[in-house]
């Protein structure tokens, strides 16, 4: 109900409320901000947008997806990041 208080158009969920950028799509930027925020005031300081990457790849890896796949899926243009990325995050092994 918010979001259509904003803006009735299709397309992204979140948009800004600013007076600069009213009903605009927020940019990465702003979501990374908002995203602080709230990890912050969680008291959940080491959260970030980034770490949504970590765990969407975490849990590619424990569906038992391959290797290959998820590294694609990352835009990875090797393997070798993505095991980074599973590893920080505390996944088991890969295929």
């Amino acid at each position: 109900m918010h979001r259509a208080s904003l803006s009735r158009a299709r397309g992204p969920l979140f948009l800004s409320e600013s007076r600069r950028n009213h009903a605009q799509p927020l940019s990465l930027w702003t979501w990374s901000k908002v995203v602080r925020r709230i990890a912050l005031a969680a008291d959940v300081p080491k959260f970030s947008t980034h770490t949504t990457r970590h765990l969407c790849l975490t849990d590619l890896a424990r569906m038992g997806r391959e290797l290959h796949t998820i590294a694609t899926f990352a835009g990875h243009r090797h393997t070798d990041s993505t095991l980074r990325y599973i590893h920080l995050s505390g996944a088991g092994s890969c295929r």
